[in-house]
């Protein structure tokens, strides 16, 4: 009997200290609870910053790298026509004005240009001419950017007014021709260029007194 009270008195202390243990145990490892709201805001702002990051990207626009070029010079050209069965060659002197636009990329470059040529007379005959061009044209850059190398075709259509006064011959055509030109451009800042170019046209029809002929340009390229 003292023996079983003994025991009691042991083990009931021990028991105590036992469950104190357990307690401050749990109360240790305890998980500290995010509330709902932080976790939310939290969510949201991660969601924010990758729309802003996809938005920065999709508002790269193409057309904002695109340059427009205008161009304006003076023209030389020699002219053969065949009136009468017989070859005529004629020089004309000329002014010109272009416009053009990049295509996406600062190397080629789709442009129209008019020419006119006013009206001339030689000898018995007189002769009014213009011209209007659509051209693509591919630009090179020269090693240290010093020069710019130009390659150009497309297809134009020439007006033509033609009269001979001692045989009362007149004529008034329209001709659609093929270019072809190669130039040469000099930089002269950051938004213009200056460049002499060399162009042939030939006439894509036989029923047409404007055969061929070449042309030599010097122009001022503005682009911007």
């Amino acid at each position: 009997m003292k023996i079983r009270t003994y025991l009691l008195v042991f083990l009931i202390p021990l028991g105590g200290m036992c469950n104190e243990s357990v307690l401050a145990s749990s109360t240790n490892t305890k998980t500290e609870e995010v509330p709902f709201e932080d976790y939310v805001r939290e969510l949201n702002s991660r969601v924010s910053i990758k729309d802003r990051i996809q938005t920065g990207a999709s508002k790269i626009d193409p057309f904002e790298s695109l340059q427009i070029h205008f161009s304006l010079g003076m023209i030389q050209t020699v002219n053969s026509l065949l009136v009468a069965d017989r070859s005529i060659s004629r020089l004309e002197d000329g002014v010109m004005l272009g416009l053009g636009i990049d295509l996406f990329t600062p190397e080629w470059v789709a442009e129209g240009l008019l020419k006119n040529y006013g009206r001339s007379t030689q000898n018995d005959s007189s002769l009014a001419l213009r011209e209007f061009d659509l051209r693509l044209s591919y630009l090179q850059q020269a090693p240290q950017n010093k020069m710019k190398f130009r390659l150009s075709n497309g297809l134009g259509a020439r007006y033509l007014r033609y009269t001979n006064k001692w045989s009362g011959f007149s004529l008034l055509q329209t001709t659609p021709v093929y270019l072809l030109g190669f130039g040469l451009l000099i930089p002269m800042g950051s938004h213009f260029d200056l460049g002499v170019e060399v162009q042939g046209h030939l006439s894509l029809i036989n029923e047409t007194i404007d055969r061929h002929g070449l042309s030599l340009l010097l122009r001022l390229d503005n682009f911007f």
